[in-house]
């Protein structure tokens, strides 16, 4: 079976939390093609690259639920405790649209994760 990015980035990352990461994946998929007809437009920032605005997809109760699922992974790989914070939610990047290197607030984003869905 071929490497995640998940593996490959975090190496020490447990086949429990893979599998942890693995259903949120599939759980936001699901989400996503839901609600593939019904998206709105997130506003522009200066991190977003390209001419078409990204799909702000409203899941409030999955995104939650991503945050709380990944905070032990979060703080395994801090090694102590975490506040979660805020779940930003899916972004879907058209073709042409990206997100550019940025700095995230560092009064509350102090560790985050992207999954690729």
């Amino acid at each position: 079976m071929p490497s995640s990015p998940l593996t490959l980035t975090q190496p020490h990352v447990s086949t429990h939390f893979q599998h942890i990461v693995d259903l949120l994946k599939e759980s936001l998929h699901n989400g996503l093609i839901a609600q593939k007809d019904n998206p709105t437009y997130e506003s522009r920032d200066c991190a977003i690259n390209g001419a078409l605005a990204p799909f702000f997809i409203e899941q409030e109760h999955l995104n939650e639920k991503v945050l709380h699922k990944l905070l032990p992974l979060h703080e395994a790989w801090a090694g102590v405790p975490l506040f979660p914070n805020n779940p930003y939610g899916m972004r879907v990047y058209r073709d042409g649209v990206n997100l550019i290197i940025h700095l995230d607030k560092v009064e509350t984003h102090i560790i985050s994760s992207i999954l690729h869905v």
